[in-house]
């Protein structure tokens, strides 16, 4: 069980959406589960990454100057195993009625996000995201599925320097940092620090079972709701560009 956490506004969805773009292009089965998203919303955000379309494009109303690409993306769409839902899931009964009705079982079902199963911060819901945690990470070890929950973080205090995201403000939980083989933490740089860069993104491995934690420098291109890997320059390629600039 894998949880994706971030505060909001983030891009949490976006990274979630290229994590199942790479799932479906590998030819894997998806299920995924959106609390706050309608379907035409999500495939907007996969047809943009796909074809690489500025989402600002769309918003001008510029549709028609991508109707060939439109095509394309929906044959791709149609021949790919990929099952999107924003009415059932949240409750954990639900998910496995579903599942259990499949002749193939999904590779990896994804949880957009674990505290919109409840809307609510009363004991009482507390308890019913505990027993949905644990149902859900027994159906994942079950039915042999990557089981992806998404997760809001708790705000940091005003007073705090350090303003990057931390395992224990996952919300609503104790199980959720408990149960997860993987956690994830996602942090915009430029949303709490002053930078010219605004790409800048750090893709925190917080937790990680059975391997290796660290951070990961990445570039966040939201128009495209792209994430790619911020690889640093070497002497050599800065010696390169010099070269070619010259026209060598």
């Amino acid at each position: 069980m894998v949880t994706i956490g971030a505060r909001t506004s983030m891009g949490k969805t976006a990274f979630v959406l290229q994590l199942v773009a790479d799932l479906l292009d590998s030819n894997k089965r998806v299920l995924y589960m959106s609390f706050e998203m309608t379907a035409e919303e999500v495939l907007e955000r996969l047809f943009c990454r796909k074809h690489r379309i500025s989402n600002i494009d769309l918003l001008k109303g510029n549709f028609e100057l991508h109707r060939t690409d439109w095509a394309l993306f929906q044959d791709y769409i149609n021949s790919v195993q990929f099952v999107f839902s924003s009415d059932f899931g949240k409750t954990w009964e639900e998910i496995d009625k579903f599942i259990s009705q499949l002749d193939e079982k999904p590779d990896a079902v994804v949880i957009d996000y674990i505290q919109a199963i409840g809307g609510s911060s009363t004991p009482l819901m507390k308890g019913f995201i505990d027993e949905y945690i644990r149902h859900f990470k027994q159906m994942a070890s079950e039915n042999s599925f990557c089981g992806i929950l998404v997760s809001q973080l708790n705000r940091t205090n005003p007073d705090n320097k350090d303003k990057s995201p931390q395992l224990h403000q996952l919300q609503g939980s104790s199980h959720l940092e408990n149960h997860s083989d993987v956690v994830i933490l996602l942090d915009w740089i430029c949303k709490h620090t002053e930078t010219d860069d605004k790409s800048a993104y750090i893709v925190n491995i917080a937790k990680n079972r059975n391997g290796r934690t660290g951070y990961i420098k990445m570039k966040f291109n939201p128009e495209y709701y792209t994430f790619t890997e911020d690889i640093p320059e070497t002497p050599y390629q800065h010696a390169m560009e010099e070269l070619n600039a010259k026209g060598w």
